[in-house]
């Protein structure tokens, strides 16, 4: 048995780019023209740092200010419900029976987890697909409800849905 080096079957890129790194790691690759001096840098050199470091402040200003923007979009949906609210009472706004398009919505995705339709991870964005398209029929036809009870509609087409809700 004959011991074989490693290297002949090493790429030579491979073993180029190791040596340099090892050359670069040890000091060695250092250019003359760096070390040349009291151990100062080229000036070329010593201007990109001083470019690099003045843009750092501006960053953290654009992150403040997204962060910022997010904070206040979250206060204003927060706000948009009471403002919902409030037109409603005032008579300004008819909104859509929100509590039955859950409830069909709700029954819908038990439904489907139990017949093996969805997986039970998906069930959530299953119900609010349901709901966005109740929510869809309900503007459609008119802002009523008669799209649920009226002949081919969501009840006649899928009764478990529907069973025991108030319409």
């Amino acid at each position: 048995a004959t011991w074989r080096s490693p290297a002949p079957s090493m790429p030579l890129a491979l073993l180029i780019l190791l040596i340099s790194a090892a050359r670069s790691a040890s000091g060695l690759g250092v250019s003359m023209r760096a070390t040349i001096g009291v151990g100062r840098r080229p000036v070329a050199w010593r201007a990109g740092l001083a470019r690099c470091s003045a843009s750092k402040p501006q960053d953290d200003k654009v992150k403040a200010n997204v962060n910022g923007a997010l904070f206040g979009l979250a206060i204003a949906q927060q706000l948009s419900l009471c403002a919902g609210v409030g037109a409603a009472r005032l008579g300004m706004w008819d909104p859509p029976p929100v509590n039955l398009f859950t409830d069909i919505a709700d029954k819908a995705m038990e439904e489907a987890i139990a017949t093996g339709q969805i997986n039970m991870y998906f069930g959530t964005t299953y119900a609010v697909g349901i709901w966005k398209d109740l929510l869809d029929m309900y503007y459609a036809g008119g802002e009523t409800t008669n799209f649920l009870t009226e002949v081919g509609g969501v009840c006649a087409e899928h009764a478990a849905w529907c069973a025991g809700l108030p319409l």
